[in-house]
């Protein structure tokens, strides 16, 4: 072992697992009750996390595309994570609430 100012080099050797990154189509983005999702490899399971790494909503998938309910959500950014057997994808996602404020009335 050798001693650099205080510190002890053991020469260590690790390793780490670094899953392949995947890419994935969602829309509606910004979403409002719910959004698809598509990818070229079968889906496993989707996890959707508010910006705080709370999971807001996990659904088990066996297809390349689905449709998840986004209407419990409250107003915000979400990250979406879509894990397949090749690997996982996140994109991030905007729910936006129709509020009065939002809406415009045409009077004709």
């Amino acid at each position: 072992m050798k001693r650099l100012s205080g510190l002890t080099n053991t020469n260590c050797v690790g390793t780490i697992e670094i899953e392949k990154q995947i890419d994935f189509i969602v829309y509606p983005n910004p979403v409002q009750n719910s959004i698809n999702i598509n990818a070229e490899e079968n889906i496993n399971k989707i996890v959707v996390t508010s910006m705080l790494g709370k999971k807001m909503i996990v659904k088990s998938a066996n297809s390349n595309s689905t449709v998840l309910n986004t209407a419990s959500l409250k107003s915000g950014v979400y990250v979406v994570n879509v894990y397949t057997n090749k690997g996982v994808g996140t994109k991030l996602i905007v729910k936006e609430i129709l509020t009065h404020s939002n809406l415009m009335v045409v009077r004709t």
